[in-house]
C-alpha cells in the first residue's frame, strides 16, 4: 500500500511539473509543431495531477520562465514585429516579479504586474502587426448582420484561414449570442470588434488584482501572460470567457451578481457546457443560490440565439461535426498525425468523455466553492481538448487560466496535503498583503 501511494505521489509531482513547464509555453507558441508534440502531454498532466489546493512555490519560476520562452518563440503571425516585442516585454516583467517572490510585497508585485499588463494592452492596440484572421472577419460579418437586422447564423460567410481549409469559406457565425453581441458592440463603437477583447483584458486585470490579494504569484503569472496580446490580436473569444470567470470569482461574495457573470461565462463558449454538471454539484448552502442563478442565466443567454433567426444550432453546434479533424491540433490526434496518415476522429468522442469526467467529479468529489469548480472544470476541459477533433493554444489558455484563478485562492502558508483536499479551495477569501 505504501509503495502504491508513493508511486501515485511521484506521478502527481511529475504531472505538476509538466503542467507548469508546458502549459505556459503552449498557450503562446502552441499552434503548430510545439502544440502537436507537447499538447497531449500537458493535457494528460492536468488530468493526472488532480490539482491539489496547494502548489509547490518553486514551480512558479518554472511557469514564468516557460511563458517567457513561449513569448520569445511566439506565433509566426507576428514574430519579429513591434507587437511581438511588446508580448516578450510583458512576459519578462512577469518573470522578474515571480523571481523576486517574497522579496517584494504582494501589493507592489500586483501593481507592477497590473501596470505592465495595461502598458502591453496600450502597446498592442497601437502597434497592430497588420492583417486579420478569419475570426475577426467573422466578428465583423456578424456585427454587420445584426445591424442590418438579418440572422448571422445563415446566409453569412467569410474566407477560411484554417489549416487544410485555405481557400474555403466558413458559413454561419459560429459564436454564441454572448460573444456575438459583445464583439458586435465593439465593432459598432470603435470600428474593430476586437475592442471587446481589449475591454475583457482590462476586466481581467482588475479581477486578478482583487483575487491576488491572498496569493499574488498566480495573479502575476496570469496578468503578464504573453497569450493576452495573442488572443487580443486574433479575436479569439477565450479572452472574454476568462475575464468573465475571473470577474465572477472576484465578485463571489455577491451571490446574484457573481452568478449572473458566471452564467454569461458558461454561455460564451460552446465547450463550457461540460462544466454544467460541476455547477450543479455546488453543494454547500451558500452555493445553492449561485447554482440556480448561473444555470438560469446561461440557459437564457444560450437560448437567446433562437431569437436571431434560423440556423442557430447548425452554425454554433452541428457545424463542428462537419469540420475535418484538425491534424495541427494541440491534442492526442495532433501528435499521432505526425507519424500516421490522416484519419477521422468521431466528433462526439471528446464531449462524451468530458461530460463523463465532469459527472464523475461532481459525484465523487466535494465541489463546495468556486475554487473547486475551477479545478474540476480545468480537468474536464482537458479531457475534451485532449480527445477532441480540434484544440489550439487559445483552448489550453482557458485551462491554464482556470487553474491560475483557482490558485489565487490558496494560502501560500497552508501546509494542507494533496490527500486532504484534492479539489477544495477558499477563493476569494482575502488576507492582508505581505
Amino acid at each position: 500500500m505504501k509503495a502504491r501511494e508513493s508511486t501515485i505521489q511521484r506521478l502527481r509531482a511529475v504531472s505538476e511539473f509538466l503542467v507548469f513547464a508546458l502549459l505556459p509555453i503552449l498557450v503562446v507558441a502552441g499552434d503548430g509543431g510545439v502544440g502537436r508534440v507537447f499538447g497531449w502531454v500537458a493535457g494528460l498532466a492536468v488530468i493526472a495531477a488532480r490539482w491539489p489546493a496547494r502548489t509547490p512555490p518553486n514551480l512558479w519560476i518554472v511557469a514564468a520562465l516557460s511563458g517567457t520562452v513561449g513569448s520569445v518563440i511566439g506565433p509566426a503571425w507576428f514574430r519579429g514585429t513591434a507587437y511581438h516585442a511588446g508580448t516578450v516585454a510583458l512576459s519578462v516583467v512577469g518573470l522578474v516579479v515571480v523571481v523576486l517572490g517574497e522579496r517584494i510585497s504582494a501589493r507592489l508585485a500586483l501593481t507592477v504586474a497590473g501596470a505592465g499588463s495595461l502598458v502591453a494592452l496600450l502597446w498592442s492596440v497601437t502597434h497592430d502587426p497588420g492583417g486579420v484572421l478569419d475570426v475577426t472577419l467573422m466578428h465583423q460579418a456578424g456585427a454587420d448582420a445584426l445591424r442590418a437586422g438579418v440572422t448571422p447564423w445563415s446566409g453569412l460567410s467569410v474566407p477560411s484561414g484554417a489549416w487544410g481549409m485555405e481557400g474555403g469559406v466558413i458559413t454561419g457565425d459560429p459564436y454564441p449570442p454572448v460573444a456575438l453581441i459583445l464583439y458586435s458592440i465593439g465593432d459598432w463603437t470603435t470600428g474593430d470588434p476586437r475592442a471587446a477583447g481589449a475591454l475583457a483584458w482590462i476586466i481581467l486585470i482588475g479581477a486578478t488584482m482583487v483575487l491576488g490579494l491572498k496569493n499574488h504569484i498566480p495573479a502575476v503569472v496570469l496578468a503578464t501572460s504573453g497569450a493576452l496580446p495573442l488572443l487580443l490580436w486574433t479575436g479569439w473569444t477565450e479572452l472574454l470567457t476568462i475575464s468573465l470567470v475571473a470577474a465572477a470569482a472576484a465578485l463571489w461574495r455577491s451571490p446574484v451578481v457573481a452568478s449572473t457573470v458566471l452564467g454569461l461565462a458558461l454561455a460564451s463558449k460552446q465547450y463550457m457546457v461540460v462544466a454544467l454538471p460541476l455547477v450543479m454539484a455546488l453543494s454547500s448552502r451558500p452555493e445553492r443560490l449561485r447554482r440556480v442563478v448561473s444555470i438560469v442565466v446561461a440557459a437564457v443567454a444560450a437560448l437567446a440565439g433562437f431569437a436571431f433567426g434560423a440556423g442557430y444550432l447548425q452554425a454554433t453546434v452541428f457545424a463542428y461535426g462537419d469540420f475535418a479533424t484538425r491534424s495541427d491540433s494541440s491534442s492526442l490526434y495532433g501528435f499521432v498525425s505526425i507519424f500516421a496518415p490522416p484519419f477521422g476522429v468521431p466528433f462526439w468522442l471528446g464531449p462524451v468523455a468530458a461530460f463523463a469526467t465532469a459527472t464523475w467529479l461532481a459525484v465523487r468529489r466535494q465541489i463546495e466553492d468556486v475554487a473547486a469548480w475551477l479545478r474540476a472544470s480545468a480537468v474536464s476541459l482537458s479531457v475534451l481538448f485532449l480527445l477532441g477533433t480540434q484544440a489550439f493554444s487559445n483552448y489550453w489558455f482557458l485551462v491554464w487560466a482556470l487553474l491560475l484563478i483557482a490558485w489565487m485562492g490558496e494560502d501560500p502558508s497552508d501546509a494542507e496535503s494533496v490527500e486532504e483536499a484534492p479539489l477544495r479551495g477558499n477563493l476569494p477569501t482575502r488576507s492582508p498583503a505581505r
